[in-house]
């Protein structure tokens, strides 16, 4: 296989498991934890800020 090839697997690869983790989060069935999601003092206190924060769009 050429280099171009295995480059174009490998960011595929990357980017679809970015989506699979993603998937959990933005359906609300993760609950907030220190491993997985937006982690900061507050969401970990409350998990409905913990969800929202998960929820909300990232403005660019």
């Amino acid at each position: 296989m050429s280099e171009p090839a295995l480059l174009s697997i490998a960011f595929f690869g990357t980017a679809l498991l970015f989506v699979v983790l993603g998937v959990p989060l933005r359906r609300r069935r993760v609950k907030p934890n220190i491993l997985y999601g937006f982690r900061t003092p507050s969401t970990l206190r409350d998990p409905a800020s913990g969800t929202r924060s998960t929820r909300r769009p990232v403005p660019t």
